[in-house]
């Protein structure tokens, strides 16, 4: 269960994740996107063939096919990706940068992939924020990678704070972007992330519960 659930008691008329209340079921962290294309023609998608494990394909423009990943294969860390809707919220930039998020047997972990590089974690339940000695403690939520390696995810920390962070393939570096308490224009305070998207721009659209 994403961990954010433990902050409903913070905004008036939050949705709950599990069960997803009637009002919020366009909102389903765990069944999002599970096939993403690029200009090029590439098309990344998950599937799971018959009395085989789930699987992450790339299939190019070009004609070829190449496994990305499976279930219960090793993680650079030595963490193992585990089974059951395995490969959501995947997305594909021009350049053929991906980014996924995978059950671990850690915890949640969002993987990013550069065409010449192996997968990488880029976040994970239990490993360090960038705040000096804070682990990740859920990730619900992940957008698109955008055409400068830069993808944003939402995740809980073990000191109880909740907010959005964005990773860069090419440099390795992760930075809090917002954490919930942030004020709006209009003097709203956001108390919980529940979506979000970025753009190659480097602009984020957030969809948040708020409060005066």
């Amino acid at each position: 269960v994403p961990a954010s659930t433990k902050y409903s008691a913070t905004c008036d008329n939050t949705c709950t994740e599990v069960p997803v209340d009637a009002e919020c079921t366009n909102f389903d962290p765990i069944g999002l996107a599970t096939t993403a294309t690029n200009a090029p023609g590439d098309v990344l998608f998950s599937s799971r063939p018959r009395f085989a494990y789930e699987k992450l394909y790339l299939a190019k423009a070009s004609g070829t096919l190449s496994i990305i990943a499976r279930s219960f294969s090793p993680l650079p860390n030595g963490d193992l990706i585990a089974s059951g809707m395995t490969f959501r919220q995947i997305s594909l930039n021009d350049a053929g940068d991906l980014a996924v998020l995978v059950p671990t047997s850690r915890g949640r972990a969002l993987l990013v992939k550069q065409p010449a590089t192996q997968l990488e974690v880029a976040a994970q339940v239990g490993r360090l924020s960038p705040f000096t000695d804070v682990r990740y403690d859920g990730i619900p939520q992940a957008s698109s990678i955008n055409a400068s390696a830069v993808v944003a995810f939402i995740a809980d920390l073990r000191d109880d704070r909740h907010g959005i962070f964005e990773y860069n393939a090419l440099t390795n570096v992760t930075v809090p972007i917002y954490l919930a308490g942030v004020a709006t224009t209009d003097g709203r305070e956001l108390c919980l992330f529940e979506d979000l998207e970025l753009s190659d721009s480097g602009h984020i659209a957030i969809v948040a519960d708020s409060r005066v």
